[in-house]
């Protein structure tokens, strides 16, 4: 049988034409045209992103005293203010080698290099009442700032993608599809990352290509 595809990029643009070639050892299927991962965008999300060729919508709602939030993680803002995200890795953040006694100077501390906050992960919330890991270290539930989309997203309210089907598939030929997701992003814990790219927070999508049933 031979090979019939499309390869299209994270972004869409066409990274190969369509080929049709015995499939064998001197004509194997291609691996050499999908983005390397720092160029992948579903790569770089790194999380569980819904596709839809439908509409997806998202709707921002106040956590933790931050209006329009699109994407709470538990955060140290109110606790002992380190500004830090539960997993970050950084050794000025919650952790138990930071201890130097019970609740000192973190409320996971039980003792001088001993507490509760070890392993940690980065935690997704939808409210403070999940904030409560490390004797509530992290005890906010934030996104980075207000809004989307920034610099001048701060009023943004709702967020919609909308992709499009393929159709009916039944003639064998290609058909122009998109598909569609809003989701959202976690911290990297990368400084320059997170303030670059305002992580964590929302992010969408839209993911044009073609579809086509093959014999």
């Amino acid at each position: 049988m031979p090979n019939r595809f499309f390869v299209m990029s994270s972004t869409g643009r066409h990274l190969s034409r369509r080929f049709d070639s015995a499939q064998n050892t001197a004509y194997p299927t291609s691996h050499d045209c999908p983005p390397p991962p720092d160029r992948d965008a579903m790569v770089m999300l790194s999380g569980p992103a819904s596709l839809t060729t439908g509409t997806m919508s998202r709707t921002a709602v106040s956590m933790s005293g931050q209006v329009r939030a699109f994407c709470g993680f538990c955060r140290d803002f109110n606790a002992a203010g380190t500004g830090c995200y539960e997993g970050d890795p950084n050794p000025s953040c919650p952790h138990e080698s930071g201890c130097n006694g019970a609740v000192v100077p973190y409320p996971c501390c039980t003792g001088v290099g001993t507490g509760t906050s070890d392993p940690q992960a980065v935690k997704a919330c939808t409210s403070a009442a999940t904030c409560t890991d490390g004797n509530g270290s992290w005890p906010d539930c934030l996104q980075r700032d207000s809004g989307a989309f920034g610099p001048a997203g701060g009023a943004v309210q709702t967020i919609t993608e909308t992709g499009s089907p393929a159709g009916n598939m039944t003639d064998g030929a290609g058909h122009a599809a998109t598909l569609a997701s809003v989701f959202c992003i976690p911290p990297t814990f990368s400084a320059t990352q997170d303030a670059g790219f305002d992580l964590p927070g929302p992010g969408a999508v839209t993911y044009p290509g073609v579809v086509q049933l093959l014999p």
